[in-house]
C-alpha cells in the first residue's frame, strides 16, 4: 500500500453500496460496485465493504505494479484533488536511453540498428541494445534528432538520469568516396573550409561542401579533387572570418619571399 486517503465521495459511495445490499436490489448493488471501481477502489476493497456491510473512512491506495518512487509530491495530511500529482512510480528492470544524433547523420538511422552503450560509472563494461524508436521532430536548438533504445537493467545498476556513451552501428560509411580526415575540416559560422597544400611552402584556404561523417573522416561533395593534399593540423590561427581571404593570400606566397636575408653589415 502506498498511502491511505479520506474522501467524502468515496465514503458516501460505500454507504450507497451498503444501502443497496440492505434493500437486496441486485441492479442497485451492481451499480454501486461499478461506481466504487470508477472511483479507484479495487475488487478486494469493494468485497470487504460488502462483507462487513460497513463503509470505511480511509481507503488504501495500492500500486498497479512493483517499482521505485521517483517523485513524491505530497505529505501527511495534505488536501489533494483528482488532478493532483501524488507520486511517480516506475520499474527500472528495463530502462529507456535517449541519444542525440546530429542532423547531418539522420539519414543513417534505422529502427533495429545495433547499439553498444557504456557509462562512466562502470568503466570497461558494455550494454547491448537496439534502436527502438526514432523521434519524428528535430530539436531546433541543438539541431539533433532523438533516438530511443530499450536496455535490460535487471540488476538495477543503470540509474535514471545517468549519462551514457552510445555507438550506433550503421552501415553508412565514407569509404569509396572523396573524403578528408575530420581534423582537416575548418567549420566557421558561415562556411566550411580546408587548407590545401600547394607545395613549395605554399597553402590555400579552400571553401568546401561537406557531406557524411564516419570513422573520423568527412565526405567532401564540392571544393576538392581526388589526390589533392590538405593540412590535417597546423600551428596557425585565423583571427576572424573576415581575414580568411587575406590569410589565403599570405599562405599562397612562398615563405622564402617574405624573409629578409641576414647580412653581417646589418645593425
Amino acid at each position: 500500500m502506498l498511502f491511505e486517503l479520506y474522501s467524502p465521495t468515496l465514503f458516501n459511495a460505500q454507504k450507497d453500496l451498503v444501502s443497496a445490499l440492505k434493500l437486496e436490489e441486485k441492479s442497485l448493488v451492481q451499480s454501486a460496485r461499478q461506481r466504487l471501481r470508477l472511483l479507484g477502489m479495487n475488487t478486494k476493497q469493494i468485497d470487504t465493504v460488502e462483507k462487513n456491510r460497513a463503509a470505511t473512512e480511509r481507503i488504501g491506495i495500492y500500486a498497479h505494479e512493483a517499482g521505485i518512487v521517483s517523485d513524491l509530491s505530497v505529505r501527511h495530511g495534505m488536501f489533494i484533488k483528482p488532478s493532483s500529482k501524488v507520486m511517480a512510480i516506475g520499474s527500472i528492470d528495463t530502462v529507456w536511453v535517449i541519444a542525440e544524433v546530429f542532423e547531418r547523420q539522420a539519414s543513417w538511422l534505422a529502427k533495429g540498428q545495433a547499439v553498444t552503450m557504456t557509462v562512466d560509472s562502470y568503466p570497461g563494461e558494455q550494454w547491448q541494445a537496439q534502436v527502438d524508436y526514432i523521434y519524428p521532430v528535430l530539436n531546433a536548438k541543438s539541431r539533433t534528432i532523438q533516438v530511443r533504445m530499450r536496455v535490460d537493467n535487471k540488476d538495477h545498476r543503470l540509474k535514471p538520469n545517468m549519462f551514457a556513451n552510445l555507438s550506433i552501428h550503421s552501415r553508412a560509411s565514407v569509404s569509396g568516396v572523396l573524403s578528408v580526415p575530420r581534423t582537416a575540416l575548418i567549420v566557421s559560422g558561415r562556411s566550411q573550409r580546408v587548407v590545401k597544400a600547394l607545395g613549395e611552402g605554399r597553402y590555400q584556404s579552400v571553401a568546401v561542401v561537406a557531406g557524411r561523417e564516419a570513422g573520423g573522416r568527412v565526405e567532401i561533395l564540392q571544393g576538392l579533387m581526388a589526390n589533392e593534399r590538405v593540412v590535417v593540423a597546423g600551428q596557425f590561427l585565423i583571427d576572424s572570418e573576415s581575414n580568411i581571404e587575406a590569410d589565403s593570400e599570405r599562405m599562397a606566397t612562398p615563405i622564402a619571399d617574405e624573409m629578409t636575408p641576414f647580412s653581417e653589415d646589418s645593425p
